[in-house]
C-alpha cells in the first residue's frame, strides 16, 4: 500500500523546489492510488505545480477535477479565479470569486484579485465594493497598499 499523503507532500516540495516533472509524477502516483480518499488534495497539488510553470490549461483541468468532488472547495475556487484571470477570462473570474466568497472565505489576495478583475470589466460599483472590503478587513496588508497604487493609477 503506497502512502498517497506522503506522495502529496513530497510532490508539493518538489514543485516548490523547481523539480516540476518529479513533483507531478508524485501527484500522479497519489492520484492512481485506489486507497486515496482525498483525491482533491492531489488534484490541488498538481494544479498548483502547473500554475508555477504558467501552464494554465493543465492547472485548470486539475482544479476543475477537485471541484467535481467538492464544488465548494474554497482553495480550488480561488485557484480557478487566479487561472481564469491569467487567461483574461474576466467573467469566469468573477463567477469563481463569487463562489469563493459564498463559501465564507475571504483573504486580502482574493479581494485584490476581485478589484483587479472588476477594473478589467469596468464595473466601478464592484471595484468600490471589493476595495472597501479590502481596506476594512485587511487595512495593513500589502494587498491594501497594492490596491491603493492600482486605484490611483486607474484614476489617472
Amino acid at each position: 500500500n503506497d502512502n498517497f499523503s506522503a506522495r502529496n507532500d513530497f510532490g508539493g516540495y518538489l514543485c516548490q523546489s523547481g523539480r516540476m516533472e518529479e513533483g507531478l509524477a508524485q501527484f500522479d502516483r497519489a492520484l492512481r492510488n485506489p486507497y486515496n480518499d482525498r483525491l482533491y488534495i492531489s488534484q490541488l497539488g498538481a494544479g498548483a505545480c502547473y500554475v508555477r510553470i504558467l501552464n494554465w490549461k493543465e492547472a485548470e483541468g486539475y482544479f476543475l477535477l477537485a471541484l467535481v468532488g467538492r464544488p465548494k472547495l474554497a482553495m480550488a475556487l480561488y485557484q480557478m479565479a487566479e487561472v481564469t484571470f491569467a487567461q483574461a477570462e474576466h467573467f469566469r473570474t468573477r463567477a469563481y470569486l463569487q463562489r469563493y466568497f459564498d463559501t465564507g472565505a475571504e483573504s486580502a489576495a482574493s479581494l485584490l484579485l476581485a478589484v483587479r478583475n472588476e477594473l478589467k470589466l469596468k464595473a466601478s460599483d464592484l471595484v468600490q465594493l471589493h476595495a472597501d472590503r479590502l481596506r476594512t478587513e485587511f487595512p495593513t496588508s500589502s494587498e491594501a497598499s497594492d490596491m491603493a497604487r492600482l486605484m490611483a493609477k486607474a484614476n489617472d
